[in-house]
């Protein structure tokens, strides 16, 4: 995967984690995206604005923090490799 690709992150486990037993359609529609969209955040090929990044982390109480959707390259390639 090149570089600037997103590839998965702390904040698409976290969301995945926060989903539970909602599908993912009940879980787009609570935060008011597209299905689509919202599958591309849990499978970590796209990443939120900041805007709605934050707007997640108030959703979910904290629960997925707008900070987890990024980190520096280095430590996602080292994370996906352990």
């Amino acid at each position: 995967m090149p570089a600037d690709e997103p590839g998965p992150s702390r904040g698409s486990q976290l969301l995945e984690s926060w989903r539970g037993a909602l599908t993912q359609k009940k879980a787009s529609e609570f935060f008011e995206i597209d299905i689509a969209t919202y599958n591309r955040f849990e499978h970590g090929k796209r990443r939120p604005s900041a805007e709605l990044g934050f707007k997640i982390e108030r959703m979910t109480d904290g629960r997925v923090p707008a900070r987890s959707w990024y980190e520096p390259a280095k430590l996602r390639r080292a994370r996906r490799a352990s």
